[in-house]
């Protein structure tokens, strides 16, 4: 629970930063992350879908993209809702829990760093005399201060906000994937 708080906490910033979330940047004419023959399908398929939605043109979309967008959004809240099913949208489940996991992480970087850090000075302090004298602790203390700093570069290294928005993007491919087979 307070992973996930911490990932919702970043997922609006970054979502801020992005300009919302992929799966409907993704459904403007402008993206080019899909292209415009599947881009059209998707669209095509979404207006045969739900009642009364009309997908607008690109010059629409261009003319009024705050409307281009709440209909992007009602797609993407469409396709939330009925592609729950894990059994029949398995590797949709799959990359949305990817996307989670990497989200709360980064949402807790912040937290592991400190954690890290503040291991290592207790570690280093409680081998202080060893230290001040040019020695190396003998285990476990040499292990635990190379596994954290080793721990610290992975975290510096491997989360990060890239890690989250490429993981944001494959679910977002895979969700609207989901057009074609509903």
């Amino acid at each position: 629970d307070l992973a996930r708080r911490q990932g919702k906490k970043v997922e609006k910033s970054l979502t801020a930063q992005w300009g919302g979330y992929p799966s409907k940047l993704m459904l403007r004419h402008n993206d080019e992350t899909v292209d415009a023959h599947t881009k059209k399908r998707y669209h095509n398929r979404a207006e045969a879908l739900i009642e009364g939605m009309n997908m607008p043109s690109p010059e629409e979309e261009q003319a009024s993209p705050k409307e281009a967008d709440a209909k992007y959004e009602s797609v993407v809240r469409y396709l939330l809702a009925n592609t729950r099913d894990s059994s029949r949208f398995g590797l949709l489940f799959k990359e949305n829990t990817a996307y989670g996991f990497r989200r709360n992480l980064y949402g807790l970087k912040s937290a592991g760093l400190a954690l890290l850090i503040g291991c290592f000075c207790f570690v280093a302090y409680d081998s202080r005399d060893l230290l001040l004298s040019g020695e190396l602790p003998g285990p476990p203390a040499v292990y635990l201060l190379v596994a954290y700093v080793v721990s610290g570069v992975l975290w510096l290294v491997l989360v990060t906000a890239s890690s989250v928005r490429d993981a944001a993007d494959e679910y977002a491919r895979q969700l609207l994937t989901s057009l074609e087979v509903l």
